[in-house]
């Protein structure tokens, strides 16, 4: 058994701030043997700790970013395409609209899908989420299945996010 203890600072170097101040701790097992040859030296057993504290660290205070893209259903009808060209040429409030009266008026499972998604696109993803789980419990389609868990990831990803602290 080994039980690791760091402590860290994080500095911004241009205005020589001090950023973060934190100690973590860590117990590390390895496996039982009777042979004490076969036990692996402490740095072998702390080495994926390290790593993930690391990771952890650079995650924390290094600005990222993450691309998504979007893909709307296709569906023959030609007020469809029309809303997906106006999604297309970045006009999502008047295809959210087009969408949802198609959706209202034909029940096309591909006019709610692309309108939950199109909620997604511009971060409302409550009403996506609840779109979508609409659109499933009616369909019952795959896509819509995964979408949902997409959003849902999402939703947790932006909480998480906001949970953080700010230095």
């Amino acid at each position: 058994d080994i039980t690791l203890l760091v402590m860290y600072s994080v500095f911004d170097t241009k205005t020589n701030t001090l950023l973060d101040n934190r100690e973590v701790k860590y117990t590390v097992s390895s496996e039982k043997t009777r042979e004490r040859a076969f036990v692996p030296e402490a740095s072998d057993m702390a080495i994926d700790k390290v790593k993930e504290l690391a990771k952890s660290i650079v995650k924390d205070f290094m600005p990222y970013t993450e691309d998504i893209t979007f893909l709307l259903l296709f569906h023959k009808d030609t007020e469809m395409k029309t809303a997906t060209t106006n999604a297309q040429l970045g006009k999502i409030d008047i295809a959210i609209e087009q969408f949802k009266k198609i959706y209202t008026n034909k029940g096309y499972f591909e006019a709610g899908y692309n309108r939950a998604k199109l909620f997604q696109v511009q971060g409302d993803l409550t009403n996506a989420y609840l779109l979508m789980a609409e659109v499933y419990d009616k369909f019952k389609d795959e896509r819509a299945e995964k979408a949902l868990k997409v959003i849902e990831e999402e939703i947790s990803s932006k909480k998480k996010l906001q949970s953080q602290q700010i230095h």
